[in-house]
């Protein structure tokens, strides 16, 4: 599913959440420690749900609170093939997983935590994309060709006028270094891909100056980054052979014009 974001204001509410997670605080530990070992938790957004307004061409998206293992165990287990031994873990597994939940139905079910995130497409002034290779030590995308950054929208953002520029903004701050302003971000739209149903704002940035004028560098760059690719827009489409996440794939085509 995509929302197209194009000639459309955004607006953002801070909402009640409707999430109720099928695992208790100790089921969620449980399987966070044998299934997402090396995930850490953090306070997130929970996209509610979309309302477009086509008479005021106004998209609003209502956000609450969540975190990063609820996600985990909710929108990532519901496809992961897992056959727990605890009977209990096993009954709700089976339960949760009955459930006939698509990209189109996801935010409207109350189980999945539906954590924002970001997808990130960066573009210098000679028009090369920035793509990456995510390290194995990430929780979610592991060893995967992925755009530029991404990462979830924290809950400390959602008081701010643009919580998606301001995550975007710190995002390639802390993987690559670089620091731009929230007016160069564009927020082009939300993909849910069929297969993770996590919600994602396709964002682009594009710099003023040269990638080989810039030290590619941040906190968080040993940690998440293994690779940095430059690439031309004919280079781009060699990447779509590559094992990728959903929401990169659906972004490098998106650039292309393949969909």
């Amino acid at each position: 599913m995509y929302v197209d974001f194009n000639k459309k204001n955004i607006k953002f509410n801070i909402v009640k959440s409707n999430f109720l997670p099928i695992f208790t605080k100790y089921e969620t530990r449980y399987l966070i420690n044998k299934y997402f070992n090396n995930s850490f938790n953090s306070q997130s957004v929970r996209l509610e749900n979309i309302e477009i307004d086509k008479n005021s061409e106004l998209v609003i998206l209502n956000l609450s609170e969540t975190d990063f293992f609820s996600l985990l165990t909710s929108n990532i287990i519901y496809r992961k093939d897992i056959k727990d031994d605890d009977e209990n873990i096993k009954e709700k597994l089976q339960q949760f997983k009955n459930q006939d939940v698509n990209d189109l139905t996801v935010l409207n079910n109350n189980n999945f935590s539906n954590n924002l995130a970001v997808s990130v497409m960066i573009e210098d002034i000679n028009s090369q994309k920035l793509l990456v290779k995510r390290t194995s030590k990430v929780a979610i995308g592991t060893s995967l060709i992925s755009v530029s950054a991404t990462g979830g929208v924290d809950f400390d953002t959602i008081s701010n006028p643009n919580p998606i520029s301001t995550t975007v903004k710190k995002e390639i701050k802390e993987e690559l270094g670089l620091n731009i302003e929230e007016k160069q971000v564009v927020l082009e739209g939300i993909f849910i891909g069929q297969y993770k149903l996590q919600p994602v704002v396709i964002c682009s940035v594009k710099l003023n100056n040269s990638f080989k004028d810039l030290k590619l560098y941040g906190e968080d760059t040993k940690f998440e980054i293994d690779e940095i690719h430059i690439v031309t827009n004919h280079e781009l489409h060699n990447y779509l052979e590559c094992p990728m996440s959903e929401a990169a794939r659906f972004q490098i085509k998106k650039i292309l014009k393949l969909v």
